[in-house]
């Protein structure tokens, strides 16, 4: 189950990078810069 679900996630993060031409490199900064978003807005409804 598990070993799929990992397979399912790469096979999206691949899509992704290939549809926004990103490398891993570009996908990571992606991820950060989201994340950072996603916490700042959490934080700014919870204050």
């Amino acid at each position: 189950m598990i070993k799929k679900f990992i397979e399912w996630h790469k096979k999206i993060a691949e899509d992704f990078m290939n549809y926004f031409g990103l490398d891993r490199y570009g996908l990571m900064w992606y991820a950060w810069i989201e994340g950072f978003i996603v916490g700042w807005l959490i934080f700014w409804l919870i204050t």
